[in-house]
């Protein structure tokens, strides 16, 4: 078996992975749509080293990976 790299919203979407982010003072978990990202041609940039802002409270949240969507 052979790793696989998943450093881009493209390579999270070709290898079936998603994206969530989640905000820690609204204990809230968003969903990232990475198809809509890859059609606006933001498939080459990454999550990594970047914190996704609350659409509620305006907080820097996390970014979780998860397998199988």
């Amino acid at each position: 078996m052979s790793a696989i790299v998943l450093d881009t919203y493209a390579a999270l979407l070709a290898n079936q992975h998603g994206l969530d982010a989640f905000c820690s003072p609204c204990q809230r978990w968003a969903a990232i749509n990475l198809a809509e990202l890859v059609a606006q041609g933001r498939g080459q940039e990454s999550a990594i080293g970047r914190k996704p802002r609350c659409r509620d409270c305006g907080t820097l949240g996390q970014f979780q990976v998860s397998q199988g969507r």
